[in-house]
């Protein structure tokens, strides 16, 4: 699994996450495209221009005289950025998308076996190392800790299974546990 995770190809791994991403990209150019007419529109109000076409010469305000060539090359800028802008963010939002897949994925997997040795590896080219590093972190210590826990327990039960049973010991073993057990807050 873990070669897999290394070489993956999917870009949609968080579909809704790297659409919404994308969208919300295409609607600021959108935003971009209609602030920039308005402006246009306003610092050409009561101005006109005049233009040498083939079929003469021709005087208009000069927002009806670009208006319509305005509006063709925002929606060609639109289209082909926003296509481009989608492209590059779907692959950016798999950098990203990629690691919280891997982290929530994980997170589950250890719940589900309980199985502490597990590290979470990223590709070098992935975000949030510092949230890797973290997550193995907190995994290392809670195996550490669980160690300890199971080696007193191991020595607790050692010690009842001894018919001759030392109660100073055995308090001093079961103490020990329960000030390593302290170090857990529950809500309970």
């Amino acid at each position: 699994m873990e070669g897999y995770w290394l070489r993956r190809k999917n870009y949609f791994i968080k579909k809704k996450f790297q659409v919404n991403f994308s969208f919300y990209f295409i609607l600021l150019m959108v935003w971009e495209a209609f602030l920039i007419g308005a402006l246009l529109f306003y610092v050409s109000r009561g101005t006109i221009t005049t233009a040498y076409l083939a079929e003469g010469i021709k005087v208009q305000s000069t927002f009806s005289f670009f208006f319509v060539n305005f509006l063709l090359i925002s929606l060609i800028v639109l289209v082909t950025i926003g296509l481009s802008a989608f492209a590059v963010f779907i692959y950016l939002s798999h950098r990203m998308a990629g690691p919280l897949y891997r982290f929530e994925k994980s997170l589950y997997d250890i719940i589900a076996d309980g199985d502490l040795r597990y590290r979470i590896q990223l590709r070098s080219s992935d975000q949030f190392e510092e949230m890797q590093q973290a997550l193995n972190g907190f995994f290392e210590c809670m195996e550490d800790r669980i160690k300890e826990i199971k080696y007193d327990v191991s020595d607790i039960s050692s010690m009842l299974r001894d018919e001759a049973i030392d109660r100073i010991r055995l308090k001093e073993s079961v103490d020990r546990l329960a000030d390593k057990l302290e170090f857990f807050k529950t809500s309970t």
